[in-house]
């Protein structure tokens, strides 16, 4: 058997028990592996507090370019840096260089705290005294945001099928039940066996509906478990007030015998639609079964993950992954603010988010008092 490589502490113990070793060899190198399995505990000790010719013990540690990644966290409480979740390990490393915890309550400490998840040119608008000298509001571009940050409204009131299978309806025959054995999350699914027909499957929206509104965009996202190499649809079914369909968004996809995220994104509304019903169906003469869940139609730009509902639509707020925490933790204390994501910054956006001249003079008074305003 070889000899183990010894880190320095266990090469330190091996050398002080030199006497006892003189058999190690014949041995198997016991006393060596003996001693690598101490030393392995105490080895982070020795890395950090063991002087260089360079710098003295401990001063690695302190240093935000050369810490253990896993010592960047309470390193930053020293410069009074919250390390936001889900950042980079460089990432935090710079902001503890930077010093962001003593730009804290200032625009520039909040907007750098959002940039941190954004995409592109990371633009962040910051409006202050928006509707009070104490309240805020942040905004960031769709396009720039992570889908996960949207705000977001399930209509579909049952889209995990968790106590009943309310609202979803058979298209061509179709056998459509609330199933407790195959889910993808919760304990349920909807499970749809289909006759031999090409276009059956399961539709929700026949009896709940899914009201939506003309130019608006809306976005389905289900998770489906079907059959391998299945030939399957998903489908927005643009309906009338009197329940005519006005015209319908369809998405092929193929069953990967496991489950899979299937979406449509950002389909418009037409005119005359007042309601909308989403579908699965086979495009093939064959008899199937396959399960849904985590069905979600939302009013979004894009499908966002899963606002669970059961029996009532429900919602998400924006920046409930890491955009809040990311602004509480650099906003200045006593103040409120509210986080949107807006699809774009034009001047009547701008105009309808700080308000008019007028009402900001309402607001704060003459122009003299607003020039003192803090």
């Amino acid at each position: 058997m070889p000899a183990p490589v010894l880190e320095s502490f266990a090469a330190a113990l091996y050398q002080e028990l030199s006497p006892l070793a003189l058999q190690d060899e014949a041995n198997s190198w016991a006393l060596a592996y003996y001693l690598a399995s101490i030393g392995e505990g105490f080895q982070i000790v020795e890395d950090l507090a063991r002087d260089t010719p360079t710098r003295p013990g401990w001063a690695s540690l302190l240093d935000p370019q050369t810490a253990p990644s896993y010592a960047l966290d309470w390193l930053g409480q020293f410069v009074g840096v919250e390390i936001p979740v889900g950042v980079t390990e460089q990432a935090k490393r710079d902001l503890i260089q930077d010093l962001a915890g003593w730009r804290r309550g200032t625009p520039g400490s909040i907007r750098a705290a959002v940039q941190l998840y954004l995409t592109g040119t990371k633009e962040v608008v910051i409006t202050e005294r928006d509707t009070s000298p104490y309240h805020f509001e942040v905004a960031t571009r769709f396009s720039e945001t992570p889908v996960a940050e949207w705000a977001a409204t399930n209509l579909n009131q049952n889209g995990g099928a968790e106590t009943n299978a309310t609202g979803y309806g058979s298209m061509a025959a179709a056998t459509v039940t609330r199933d407790t054995t195959v889910f993808k999350s919760g304990v349920a699914s909807i499970k749809t066996v289909t006759p031999a027909t090409s276009g059956a499957g399961v539709q929700y929206g026949i009896v709940t509906a899914q009201p939506v509104t003309v130019g608006k965009k809306y976005s389905f996202g289900v998770w489906v478990n079907a059959p391998l190499g299945q030939a399957m649809n998903l489908a927005i079914d643009w309906r009338t007030a009197a329940d005519a369909n006005v015209s319908t968004i369809n998405q092929a996809f193929v069953g990967t015998g496991t489950w899979q995220y299937v979406k449509i994104d950002g389909a418009t509304a037409p005119a005359t639609s007042t309601k909308a019903r989403t579908n699965i169906n086979i495009t093939t003469a064959t008899i199937v079964t396959f399960y849904a869940d985590e069905w979600q139609f939302e009013q979004n730009d894009a499908a966002t993950p899963y606002v669970a509902t059961n029996g009532a639509t429900a919602a998400r707020a924006a920046g409930t992954v890491n955009m809040l925490r990311a602004i509480l933790t650099q906003k200045p204390a006593g103040l409120q603010f509210t986080y949107v994501v807006v699809p774009s910054w034009t001047y009547n956006d701008l105009d309808a988010r700080a308000g008019t001249y007028d009402a900001l003079d309402a607001l704060y008074g003459t122009y003299d008092q607003m020039e003192d305003a803090p």
